[in-house]
């Protein structure tokens, strides 16, 4: 199922439910998405999803940040943040055999060095890939992936 498609299940299930501050945040992010889509005339999928949701949580986190200052109550901001935070789990980070994919895929497409590589790979997940989650993974399956490919060492009598 994709994140979309998460996103609104869990809406419905909210509504049903009577839950306000998920079916608010729920309907915010699906607007967004859906926004976001008819702007830039892009195909809803996870990477663009994703994307929105990060916006969101950065919204969130500089809301948190100026009620903290301000030493006021930081509200439904913390349950908006944790919702969205779960949603997100479920799609991060990505695991060694999606990530192995998409470097065998930039192998194959011709990437000749690490930076080739980890640039198809970010560019493959788009807003899913997390440099701090994802980057070092991405980075030793790279070194897998051309040292395979490399010939092997001639050497000297």
């Amino acid at each position: 199922m994709s994140l979309t498609d998460t996103i609104k299940q869990q809406l419905i299930t909210a509504r049903k439910t009577g839950q306000v501050i998920p079916r608010t945040v729920l309907s915010t992010a699906l607007g967004r998405i859906e926004n976001a889509g008819k702007q830039t005339g892009a195909v809803l999928n996870d990477a663009l999803a994703f994307e929105q949701l990060k916006g969101m949580l950065g919204e969130i986190d500089l809301g948190l940040t100026q009620r903290r200052q301000a030493q006021r109550d930081l509200g439904t901001l913390l349950d908006e943040r944790a919702l969205i935070t779960s949603i997100m789990a479920a799609y991060t980070p990505l695991s060694d055999d999606e990530l192995r994919s998409a470097v065998n895929h930039a192998v194959h497409g011709g990437a000749k060095n690490i930076g080739a590589i980890m640039t198809s790979v970010r560019a493959h997940f788009g807003a899913r890939f997390d440099n701090n989650r994802d980057g070092a993974r991405a980075s030793t399956l790279a070194r897998v992936a051309l040292a395979e490919q490399a010939p092997p060492a001639v050497q000297l009598a």
